[in-house]
């Protein structure tokens, strides 16, 4: 094989391998949800899922956000997938959902508070795994259930984002 050929073979490898990244990239998770938004971060660090943590974006985008999104509108995702320098960055926990791609960190775009959407997440059937009420900052942790039914939907609350103790609808609130 000559050089010219090696050269040519190498530059289709490279334009294939872009545009399969294209591809990648600018496929939607979800009909309303991109993954620039569910990948956000305002620390300035790569936060780039891979391939697993990408499909369980696109779960959790499909089972659990777009069912709160017909239900109250657009929502406004503070936080999505995070990567390990991410995560580090903004003081997450090492187990967090958020490294997988199971978690997202919302708000109602509406003003519709926390409480509404946990409880009406609380009377849902979907998959999640625990939704975090943090009166403190007004916003909303889900994270998908990977796992089969029965799922655990644990409901906590924080009013200080330290202190997480068990919530039920009609329970304390601010």
């Amino acid at each position: 094989m000559d050089f010219d050929s090696q050269i040519g073979k190498s530059l289709a490898l490279v334009g294939v391998a872009l545009v399969a990244l294209w591809v990648f990239r600018s496929k939607r998770p979800s009909k309303h949800f991109s993954l620039e938004e569910l990948t956000t971060t305002s620390t300035g660090l790569s936060n780039v899922p891979g391939l697993a943590a990408r499909g369980k974006l696109e779960k959790l985008a499909n089972e659990v956000l777009e069912p709160m999104r017909e239900r109250f509108g657009a929502l406004q995702i503070n936080s999505g997938f995070r990567s390990a320098a991410v995560n580090s960055a903004v003081n997450g926990s090492k187990t967090s959902s958020h490294l997988t791609g199971s978690a997202a960190d919302l708000q109602a775009l509406d003003g519709t508070p926390a409480s509404t959407l946990a409880a009406w997440l609380y009377d849902s059937d979907l998959p999640l795994n625990q939704v975090i009420i943090y009166w403190n900052t007004g916003h909303l942790h889900v994270a998908r259930d990977e796992g089969a039914k029965p799922y655990r939907r644990s409901f906590l609350q924080t009013y200080d984002g330290k202190n997480y103790e068990a919530w039920q609808p009609g329970g304390r609130r601010s």
